[in-house]
């Protein structure tokens, strides 16, 4: 502590006097030195409370934080992530220099870093994070690289065709055959279309313009039925709505989109025909009780590196060009679910069908509303 100053005179201090003495006795030291001392303090809580670890590059060669994210940072980093960045800043030159950095050890993060030549002696490296921008750029680059190829395939195959009805004669037969190829690709066209901007509009609006309200589960199920195109001479759809009677927390529009997204895969994809089972479960998850909907078939499956990947953007386990499809369906099913609070889930198994359950929050089960445990088979 400084010791108190009862007089303002000047005096001159002795070889190894005391500090404290001095700056009692001459009070203007004093009062510089703590000013000083404040303007230090707030320095370094600006360099604290900022989005960059800084780290100052000694004469040895060696990285010393000066800021908390640093002494956060730097000792997470391998000894070969560490040693690059040292040997970037030493034989960089220039005042200013920036490169990118990838760091996997602990934490994987992509960092940008910044050298900044100071003085003649001092060298300032910082380093931002950039984890999450770099990954949406990513994720947009091969967003656009997918629809690019995905609205391509459908446009060549239409102008393909229609060429060739302009610059050949062709009877009759051969006309409607062409003509039928470019209405599907059309066809397809628009349903691409429209999922990519339902995804657009879901992800922009982050289900701010969803309509949460409690919903009978069989209406929810019925009304979606009613929108199924399937062979009844082919495919067989049955119901086991043991939860019919319970209210659940959802979007009707939407839910019922994505139940007939699953629902069309369910017959899509077993083209040899087949039993499409439509049933309901309880479960509980962190208090709350969820309502699931599942829908099994006997169709073609898929193996396990193909189920981690179902709900990709554009990525289709089977590109059978007989089975048309965007790729899009269980993205925006999973998209749809989690912005009301659900989830979904599949599991399958090559040859032995897949199973999708849609999980919602469950409000209550309706008074005087009864369970269905029987099977209505419905053709």
């Amino acid at each position: 502590m400084t010791p108190l100053c009862s007089t303002r005179a000047i005096l001159p201090l002795k070889a190894g006097g005391d500090a404290g003495l001095l700056l009692c006795e001459q009070p203007e030291v004093h009062a510089e030195v703590e000013s000083l001392r404040a303007q230090v303090l707030h320095m370094q809580s600006l360099l604290d409370a900022g989005d960059q670890a800084v780290l100052r590059l000694v004469d040895a060669g060696a990285c010393v934080p000066a800021n908390a994210l640093a002494a956060l940072w730097w000792p997470q980093a391998s000894e070969e992530e560490r040693t690059e960045v040292r040997q970037w800043a030493l034989s960089t030159p220039g005042t200013m220099a920036e490169s990118t950095r990838i760091w996997t050890h602990g934490s994987r993060k992509v960092l940008a870093i910044k050298r900044v030549q100071m003085g003649p002696a001092t060298v300032v490296i910082y380093l931002r994070d950039i984890t999450q921008a770099h990954d949406i750029d990513r994720m947009k680059s091969d967003f656009l690289s997918a629809a690019a190829h995905e609205l391509r395939t459908p446009l060549a195959s239409i102008f393909g065709f229609a060429e060739l009805m302009l610059v050949r004669s062709l009877g009759p037969d051969k006309q409607k055959e062409l003509l039928g190829t470019i209405h599907r690709q059309a066809k397809s066209l628009i349903d691409l279309i429209n999922e990519l901007l339902d995804l657009s509009r879901i992800e922009a609006r982050q289900g701010k313009d969803l309509t949460i309200v409690p919903c009978p589960l069989g209406t929810l199920v019925a009304g979606t039925l009613g929108g199924l195109h399937y062979k009844p001479d082919k495919h067989h759809v049955v119901c086991d709505l043991r939860h019919a009677g319970f209210s659940v927390l959802a979007d009707p529009e939407k839910t019922r989109q994505a139940l007939l997204n699953v629902l069309s895969n369910a017959v899509k994809y077993s083209p040899l025909g087949g039993t499409v089972t439509i049933s309901t479960a309880l479960r509980g998850v962190g208090g709350q009780q969820q309502v699931g909907v599942t829908v099994r078939d006997q169709g073609m499956g898929m193996d396990e590196a193909q189920c981690s990947r179902a709900f990709e953007r554009f990525y289709r386990a089977h590109p059978l060009g007989d089975i048309p499809g965007t790729g899009l369906g269980l993205s925006l099913v999973q998209e749809i679910m989690q912005l009301q609070h659900g989830e979904a889930e599949l599991s399958s198994a090559p040859g032995a069908g897949t199973t999708v359950t849609l999980w919602l929050p469950a409000q209550e089960q309706l008074v005087g509303a009864s369970e269905c445990p029987d099977h209505t088979l419905m053709h």
